[in-house]
């Protein structure tokens, strides 16, 4: 009548069927992310914003937008981002664009990273500002 082994033989199996499934559900899921899920954009929150004095523009205070070139695999853009301690935080992989946040940062020191990125890196087409705004002249040029 005692059960105890089988209960502790069952749930031991069911523990390491549990953690093999969910070991595998964790490494699926990381390569998931980035191959199923081809865009996964930053969604800023009214404290992340700020208004562009040289544009009149509402702006993401430390987040930029970074194009890279198509041929450009993930491993050189981590490289690339973690070489100006950025942080990528959202981006459209079908074209190549990533949100890149650097933690309080100020916008000259930020400007000077996209600046940075364009001349050192080759695989860089553009890194600029994230703007959430359209300006209510259109046809304003500054």
């Amino acid at each position: 009548m005692n059960n105890a082994p089988v209960r502790n033989g069952v749930s031991t199996a069911l523990a390491a069927i549990l953690a093999v499934f969910m070991a595998t559900v964790s490494c699926t899921q990381k390569k998931s992310n980035w191959d199923e899920n081809p865009q996964s954009f930053f969604k800023p929150t009214d404290a992340d914003l700020m208004d562009d004095v040289d544009t009149g523009l509402q702006i993401v205070k430390d987040v930029i937008s970074v194009s890279f070139d198509p041929r450009t695999d993930e491993e050189t853009i981590n490289k690339i981002v973690s070489s100006v301690n950025g942080e990528i935080v959202g981006y459209d992989k079908s074209v190549n664009l990533y949100q890149v946040r650097f933690k309080g940062k100020d916008l000259p020191a930020i400007d000077d990273i996209r600046k940075k990125l364009l001349s050192e890196n080759k695989q860089v087409e553009a890194a600029t500002r994230m703007s959430v705004s359209v300006h209510k002249n259109p046809y304003y040029v500054k």
